[in-house]
Order: C-alpha cells, then sequence, then structure tokens
C-alpha cells in the first residue's frame, strides 16, 4: 500500500537516488558527457534535496519497501512554461 506523506529531512538520499535514476532513464538516450553529469550530480545531490525539502512543498509516496515518487511543489513562483499560474499553498487537514 502507498500513502503519501511530507517530506523530511531523511529522505533527501533517498529523494535524490531516485532523481538521479528517473533523470537518466528519461533524459539519456545516446550517452552521457560531462556537462550532463555535473548537472545531475550537482541539481540531485542530496544536500541539494535537502536544501529543496526545506524550502519547498515535498510530498512523497511511500510504500512497504520504501519511497517510490515524489512531488515538488514551490509556492509563488512563475511555472517554467511561462503563462501559467503560479502556485499557492494548499490547506492542511
Amino acid at each position: 500500500m502507498v500513502q503519501l506523506r511530507p517530506a523530511g529531512m531523511a529522505d533527501a538520499p533517498v529523494l535524490a537516488a531516485l532523481s538521479v535514476e528517473t533523470w537518466l532513464n528519461t533524459y539519456i538516450r545516446a550517452g552521457l558527457g560531462p556537462v550532463m553529469a555535473e548537472y545531475v550530480l550537482r541539481e540531485f545531490s542530496p544536500e541539494a534535496m535537502a536544501q529543496a525539502i526545506s524550502a519547498e512543498q515535498i510530498t512523497v509516496a511511500q510504500g512497504d519497501g520504501g519511497i517510490t515518487g515524489y512531488a515538488r511543489a514551490r509556492h509563488d513562483q512563475a511555472a517554467p512554461g511561462g503563462g501559467c499560474v503560479k502556485t499557492r499553498p494548499y490547506l492542511r487537514v
């Protein structure tokens, strides 16, 4: 069974590993060069994920064997695609 919960600092290494695996499987088709390798290791390091956990709304999907995925939201920041609505904090119950 999968449950949703807020990310905690202890989740940072797991989110980093999950992010790198997902990014590489999604975007690397013809090989990986040093520029992209440096980008992935910088943007999805455990330290970068810990900073994101403290600054953003991150919800993890927790399965029986561990974290299976996560969602990130940055409040009051324009979406990178342009012309989209800014996110707003949601009410926690």
